[in-house]
């Protein structure tokens, strides 16, 4: 399993959006399950928080969320 991570824009801009992107690719000939990804956000001060999942065929993802 390999993940990637971007950020865009880099580098960041004070007070303006950012959208971090997860890439999570299984390579391998043979199925992966219950892989769980997560990432710390650093250390600074968000007004919000939102996320969600793009599955390709084959794989899931939990429900979309956010925290204010």
């Amino acid at each position: 399993v390999g993940v990637s991570k971007s950020c865009t824009p880099s580098p960041a801009v004070p007070g303006g959006r950012i959208a971090y992107t997860f890439v999570v690719t299984n390579g391998g000939a043979i199925a992966v399950s219950n892989v769980v990804v997560s990432d710390t956000l650093p250390g600074t001060t968000f007004q919000s928080v939102s996320w969600t999942c793009t599955a390709s065929a084959g794989s899931s993802c939990a429900a979309a969320g956010g925290a204010t």
